[in-house]
């Protein structure tokens, strides 16, 4: 089975050949040891996240657009951001220190939606273009 007829057999509760796998995620920098290239250290990096999914044999990939943007710095220099979905962040060397969330549940009614025209849609159209590779973000997988 190819790996879209493997993700879409399981998506129907068919039997495919083998479980569909694939990870959210990888930290870039198992990423470049896994792959023995130095890759750059982006949340998403295009030849570096195709790569490692193809070395792990994965079938999807969830990629999406995590648009933020600085709003300060802490007193040590470090950004602090905030993402398009209300997060505000401290950018770590490795890691992400969430300062807010997007909204507290006792305000959960008044959630303002993000503005989706900052989207492009590029990089799961790019997944789908220039791989073998299911792609989508947000729970859906799409093909173009």
């Amino acid at each position: 089975m190819t790996r879209k007829e493997r993700v879409m057999t399981a998506i129907r509760h068919q039997t495919p050949d083998q479980v569909p796998t694939g990870e959210i995620h990888i930290q870039p920098e198992l990423c470049s040891r896994l792959l023995g290239k130095e890759y750059p250290l982006d949340y998403q990096h295009f030849e570096r996240d195709a790569a490692v999914r193809t070395l792990l044999d994965m079938d999807v990939v969830n990629m999406g657009e995590w648009p933020e943007w600085e709003v300060g710095s802490t007193p040590d220099g470090k950004r602090i951001v905030q993402t398009i979905y209300g997060q505000t962040c401290v950018l770590g060397e490795n890691s992400r220190h969430i300062l807010s969330p997007p909204v507290e549940i006792e305000e959960a009614a008044s959630y303002q939606k993000p503005d989706i025209d900052r989207l492009t849609g590029e990089v799961i159209r790019r997944f789908a273009r220039e791989t073998g590779f299911p792609s989508g973000g947000g729970g859906a997988v799409i093909w173009w």
